[in-house]
């Protein structure tokens, strides 16, 4: 019965239009394929059924009484069993399902179409959430690259400023200082000396007149120029200085005088007795420094180069009286050298441009002595002894120690005022050569000596810093 009803309900089916399905085919195309299982209907069973039990139970208020089963085409519903199976996995077909089944599959279909847009949607919103978060991204990215970039660019920009303002420029010192000259010699600067005991007396019992040098301001003259950005400066100075003294001596009542300098050939006594003297120093350095520091607040100099040097001695010692008559001697000393100095000078930065700095060097230098003699008698008329020695190559070595305070003060964009004040001292060996009679006995006998020369004192100096 239930196969009969499905039978027309199918055939009704057929006739009936589909309004959704047109507006849904659309959707249908882009959705899922769906299957429909279909009853068992074959041919065979549809006409083994009873003609009388399919009118009599046929549903009169649904299909009508004017049905005729008699025009129904049985071939239209022939169905294999193959057909039959195919059916129940192929495309759900609209014209074989009743109006309720199709609606409610269209709404599911509808449904998975409102899922599926949804879904779309999500992943549309989801990729457009993304990209732009990429792109925010990429420009924050962007910005902080710039920004690095521009931060390291500044950065270069302000250690090129900083190693430019750190740069040492060049400079020229020029300073021009005041030395207390004060020197002495090893040798005996005597011109005679003091006897008692009456005329004929021979014994040496008083004090030995000699001749000392007068403390005097040797002018110190010096530029310095220092390399742009580099440790190395290239100096240049020189020391001028000329020293007097002079002594006089007379025979006490009773007593005599010896001259201790004159040929003993001419005799010894004399009454009175003079002699000046005078010390010509000159000394020019070139040198090359290099300085580098030690800490924050010590640098050291280390120096090196030539020392040029012109010393002399000339000494004029008179005698009268006795075995003379306006007796006259002059003698004359000098060595000229040049040989290699150096050193090293380090200061200690105090603040507020103070400075303490102490230097210590030496030189060896190799030069010609010469050393001459004259002595002449009875106003000039009578030569005693002419002696001429010139050009000995000697070797000369000689050591400086110097200490002080230096300060510096700006005066000027470019230019600052440099102040030292300190004490320094030298030592000269065998600069000097003396030569000397040794008895009456032996009046052309000669002894030689060498001498040495040394000088300390303090010292002013002041200069201007230029910074070019």
């Amino acid at each position: 019965m239930s196969k009969i009803r499905l039978f027309f309900a199918t055939l009704l089916l057929s006739t009936l239009p589909v309004p959704a399905l047109a507006s849904s085919t659309r959707a249908i195309e882009y959705l899922p394929k769906a299957t429909l299982t279909t009853p068992d209907l074959n041919k065979d069973s549809i006409k083994n059924s009873n003609n009388s039990s399919i009118a009599s139970e046929a549903p009169t208020d649904d299909l009508g009484e004017d049905l005729d089963l008699a025009d129904v085409d049985y071939s239209e519903l022939e169905m294999t069993e193959a057909e039959t199976t195919e059916a129940e996995t192929t495309e759900i077909d609209p014209a074989s399902t009743t109006p309720e089944a199709l609606f409610e599959y269209i709404q599911q279909l509808e449904a998975r179409q409102q899922n599926l847009e949804e879904e779309i949607e999500q992943l549309r919103q989801q990729l457009d959430y993304q990209n732009a978060q990429i792109e925010r991204n990429a420009q924050e990215e962007t910005t902080a690259q710039a920004e690095e970039e521009a931060s390291e660019e500044s950065a270069s920009e302000e250690v090129e400023i900083a190693q430019i303002e750190e740069e040492d420029p060049m400079g020229l010192d020029i300073a021009i200082g005041v030395t207390t000259f004060n020197p002495k010699t090893s040798g005996l600067l005597d011109f005679a000396t003091v006897g008692f005991g009456g005329a004929n007396a021979t014994a040496i019992d008083g004090d030995i007149a000699t001749v000392n040098y007068e403390d005097n301001e040797a002018l110190r003259y010096s530029a310095n120029i220092q390399f742009a950005d580099s440790p190395i400066d290239v100096g240049f100075s020189t020391t001028n200085v000329t020293s007097q003294g002079s002594a006089t001596a007379s025979a006490p009542a009773g007593g005599l005088l010896f001259a201790t300098l004159a040929n003993p050939s001419q005799g010894e006594r004399a009454t009175d007795a003079s002699a000046d003297s005078s010390l010509a120093y000159s000394v020019t350095d070139l040198e090359v420094g290099y300085s580098f520091d030690l800490g924050t607040s010590a640098t050291t100099r280390l120096y090196g180069g030539l020392r040029f040097a012109d010393i002399s001695q000339d000494t004029t010692v008179r005698y009268d009286g006795q075995d003379f008559t306006n007796a006259e001697l002059l003698f004359d000393r000098n060595f000229n050298g040049i040989g290699v100095r150096a050193g090293s000078e380090t200061k200690l930065a105090l603040g507020s441009g103070f400075s303490l700095f102490g230097q210590a060097g030496g030189a060896l230098l190799i030069g010609d002595v010469s050393f001459t003699q004259q002595e002449t008698n009875v106003n000039g008329r009578v030569p005693v002894v002419a002696i001429n020695r010139v050009s000995e190559s000697q070797v000369v070595p000689m050591l400086e120690l110097i200490a002080g305070i230096n300060w510096l003060s700006d005066i000027g964009e470019d230019a600052k005022l440099d102040i030292t004040f300190g004490y320094a001292a030298e030592q000269w060996f065998n600069v000097l050569n003396d030569v000397r009679f040794v008895d009456s006995s032996g009046t052309g006998s000669l002894s030689q000596e060498s001498s040495d020369l040394s000088s300390n004192g303090l010292f002013v100096e002041l200069g201007i810093n230029f910074d070019f």
